[in-house]
């Protein structure tokens, strides 16, 4: 509502016609004066002019202070402002004197309200950050005390408290409260109009405005007008609001702001932080919420160590938290078994986050002690060293079995015991020192994972025949000393392992589109990946740019190209690609030592579309011997290539072979 009093005295005018609402102002600004004034609203001015209606301040015991803000219609005009100068009590009084008429116009309206006490009403505006309580009186006479604030002061009720926020609260005082006391006395000249006394707080603030005596005509078209209170929130995913409504003048309204998980209410954008609040409503008005982020407390427990990071962090942050370990110990979890160093994460209430520490172990083993351990959690290697022997069932770390994937066992160890490793499921390298003499039963039995061995021993170390039971002796490559290679191929257990290769030859591996080429002498294994959609795959080998020769395999492995003979047990005996977890494995054989060969690998589908293709080169290994059939003649039969709808095949006498030396029937 605009300039609430303007607008309902026009429209009182406009209602009633030549009647009008009648009002009695005693604090009242000029702007609202004048237009009640034009529609003849104002019987009497009891307004102080210092020449028949005075302000007086008694003893000196406030302060006139100079209105800041608009006042409570909201007009630039000023209101009452005092401040409290004496610590034992304060107080004023509007007083009316004989040189004019207001006095008798006071005791008239005195009169009026004995003879009618039900039509009159006293209104206030009193606004106030502080929290001290003021009391007020009518009419010269004590009798009609009455006390706005928490507690009573100067023996007057408390009438009213009010929300100290500094916004403008009012009040509409029926006068039939008073009635009684009013007509004991007689209002005259020199009698206080209007009385006000304030707690004897030195600093304390009395602002007024809006005070004037009313009829019930005034009093009812005013509060009978209807205003919206509308809230809203100034961002709607932090927080919503509650308590719209459109109620009748002066009613009370509860509104709330409702912030969403992970935020809080700051204020409203009248600056109040009351929530929930009520409000006196007295014109329409939006009130708006703001929220902000809930800041959450980062807690970091490193028994063993130290956590880097923030300590609170707003919600949704993101915030990055780095271990240190202590010397000796090292970072194995956090509580909650996420294993990330540094961990980034999203904070979202307060968080503890607990560092998990394990000790880093070094120790001694083996008969008489006489060999040492020492366990690195960072590599997940285990060293044994010294000279001396690995016993049966001896224990190392009783932490490394859980996670250990490389074991070193020194040069001068001369056995390994019994179960000394088994069943270690992560342990997938292992290198043993020249000077191991025994491996015992059972020593590497159920190492399911294991995927290389390095035996730097010259001769074949003596092997129990179910050490490496459980190994997968196709899938672990085994590295010999270069001329170890035949001894090793030909001793009990380690002829087992399914490839045999000289140390230092897996540094020749060459991977290239996924496909490794591991190349030897006078042959290359090729593993390449499988594909579901893939329903044959093709190798092609060249050499010199020439098509040197082409295998097809079917989706499992088997070699397609060439029509095998049948067995005597009826079962078909074609070469077939090993099945490995990196895809299929087949081993070319024919080739030239020490010469530089291209690959070609077309995996497709069940109609003959392509869906992946690879490509490479490699060398084979050693010098240049003579190997390839074209080259390698025998003194009795002859030998021809000859070359068969895409696929190479060897014309020996009256028979015909493949590369690999199966007959073709």
């Amino acid at each position: 509502m605009t300039k609430k009093l303007f607008t309902l005295l026009l429209a009182v005018a406009a209602s009633v016609g030549t009647m009008f609402a009648q009002v009695w102002p005693i604090i009242m600004d000029e702007t609202t004066f004048a237009t009640c004034n034009s529609h003849s609203a104002v019987v009497a001015d009891f307004r102080y002019n210092d020449i028949d209606r005075f302000l007086y301040i008694w003893n000196d015991t406030y302060d006139s202070l100079v209105a800041a803000g608009p006042n409570f219609m909201g007009n630039t005009d000023g209101y009452l402002s005092l401040r409290v100068t004496n610590q034992a009590w304060a107080g004023a009084g509007f007083c009316l004197t004989d040189n004019g008429n207001s006095w008798q116009a006071a005791e008239q309206l005195r009169v009026a309200i004995v003879a009618n006490p039900d039509n009159y009403y006293l209104h206030m505006a009193i606004k106030s950050t502080d929290n001290y309580s003021h009391c007020f009186y009518l009419f010269g006479t004590e009798a009609t005390k009455f006390v706005l604030g928490n507690h009573s002061v100067y023996d007057g009720p408390v009438y009213s408290d009010f929300t100290r926020d500094g916004a403008w609260h009012e009040y509409y005082i029926p006068m039939s409260t008073y009635a009684s006391a009013l007509a004991s006395v007689r209002y005259s000249a020199g009698t206080n109009m209007f009385v006000m006394l304030s707690e004897g707080v030195q600093g304390a603030r009395l602002d007024l405005d809006a005070v004037y005596i009313c009829d019930r005509e005034f009093m009812e078209n005013y509060l009978d007008s209807q205003y919206s209170i509308t809230t809203e929130s100034s961002n709607p995913e932090w927080g919503a609001t509650a308590g719209d409504t459109t109620v009748t003048y002066m009613s009370e309204v509860e509104i709330s702001a409702i912030p969403n998980y992970g935020y809080h209410f700051v204020r409203w954008n009248d600056y109040n932080t009351s929530n929930p609040r009520t409000v006196s409503v007295t014109e329409d008005k939006t009130f708006i919420a703001t929220f902000a982020k809930n800041v959450y407390s980062i807690t970091k427990n490193a028994e063993h160590g130290s956590i880097s990071g923030n300590s609170s962090a707003e919600y949704l942050d993101f915030v990055t938290l780095t271990v240190t370990p202590d010397y000796g110990y090292h970072f194995t979890q956090w509580s909650d078994g996420l294993k990330d160093n540094p961990r980034i994460a999203q904070i979202t209430q307060d968080t503890t986050f607990t560092a998990e520490f394990a000790y880093d172990r070094v120790g001694t083993c083996g008969k008489d002690l006489a060999l040492t351990w020492s366990y690195d959690h960072s590599t997940k290697v285990l060293t044994i060293g010294n000279a001396g022997s690995f016993t049966e069932n001896m224990q190392y770390g009783a932490e490394a079995p859980n996670e250990m994937e490389e074991l070193v066992i020194g040069n001068s160890v001369t056995a390994i015991g019994a179960n000394a490793f088994a069943g270690i499921s992560t342990l997938k390298k292992v290198t043993i020192g020249e000077s191991v003499k025994t491996i015992g039963e059972q020593a590497f039995f159920n190492c399911v994972n294991l995927e290389t061995i390095f035996n730097y021993r010259p001769t074949p170390t003596n092997t129990y025949s179910n050490a490496f039971d459980g190994v997968d002796k196709f899938e672990c490559v085994l590295y010999v000393l270069p001329s170890s290679i035949d001894m090793y191929k030909n001793a009990a257990v380690w002829r087992d392992f399914y490839y045999t290769y000289a140390i230092g030859a897996e540094e020749t591996t060459v991977t290239t589109n996924d496909v490794t080429v591991e190349p030897q002498d006078n042959a290359a294994t090729l593993t390449w990946p499988t594909s579901n959609n893939a329903a044959s795959y093709t190798i092609q080998i060249t050499k010199d740019g020439v098509l040197f020769c082409t295998l097809v395999f079917n989706a499992n492995g088997q070699l397609t190209g060439i029509a095998f003979a049948p067995s005597r047990d009826g079962q078909a005996h074609a070469p077939q690609a090993i099945m490995t977890a990196n895809g299929l494995q087949f081993t070319v054989t024919g080739l030239n030592s020490g010469t530089q060969y291209g690959y070609n690998v077309t995996a497709k589908d069940a109609n003959d579309q392509t869906v992946a293709t690879y490509s490479g080169e490699f060398t084979t290994t050693g010098g240049s011997v003579p190997t390839d059939i074209d080259e390698v003649q025998s003194d009795q039969v002859p030998c021809t290539k000859v070359l068969h709808n895409g696929q190479i095949f060897i014309l020996r006498g009256e028979k015909e072979y493949t590369l690999t030396g199966q007959e073709v029937k």
